[in-house]
């Protein structure tokens, strides 16, 4: 959740409303912070939840209608913006301004891979086992549930071709890895 801080004594913490917020605005914000790029985020994602089952509210907003041009680098001197208490437009609680930044949109690595191979009988030349592999998988600098949101299959690479082993390996929470079996295929 973007928030701004006074500077007089009471120091009070203030949130920007989301309304009219684009690309160009998130991307100034995340410059500003170091980041190469970004995108806009729910604010609930960083709200805790009350006994009563709705969002406790963030700080109160001080800030709407955030205008900033592609090259903006400081969003406080380099955008436009305008008081709150100004705006003829009003803000409800999840609507505060929240953005998630990161320095690429999209990595998927494996950063680990094993496989067990037996001979199916004494002296076959065909093989059955599984393979194993874990993965990071990230969108926007966040990682991502691997059990949900990631799909991993096993293939084998030919000279001329891909082989498909296994299309959806299955995920073992408890390694944090996935697994996919092939069975009797040849050395």
């Amino acid at each position: 959740v973007v928030s701004t801080q006074s500077t007089g004594k009471t120091g009070s913490v203030k949130t920007i409303c989301n309304n009219e917020v684009g690309k160009d605005e998130v991307a100034a914000i995340c410059r500003e912070q170091g980041f190469k790029l970004g995108t806009r985020a729910s604010a609930r994602n960083y709200m805790e939840m009350s006994r009563k089952q709705s969002y406790d509210y963030a700080s109160p907003y001080g800030y709407a209608k955030l205008k900033c041009k592609s090259d903006a680098k400081i969003v406080m001197s380099d955008c436009e913006i305008e008081e709150y208490k100004d705006s003829k437009v009003p803000c409800f609680n999840g609507e505060q301004l929240a953005v998630k930044c990161a320095d690429e949109v999209w990595s998927f690595k494996v950063t680990h891979i094993q496989s067990v191979a037996r001979a199916t009988k004494r002296g076959s030349s065909s093989l059955r086992g599984r393979v194993m592999c874990r993965v990071r998988a990230q969108k926007y600098g966040i990682s991502l549930d691997m059990r949900n949101s990631v799909q991993v299959g096993v293939v084998i690479r030919g000279q001329d071709e891909l082989r498909t082993i296994e299309a959806d390996a299955k995920y073992r929470r408890n390694g944090d890895y996935f697994v996919g079996k092939f069975g009797r295929m040849t050395k």
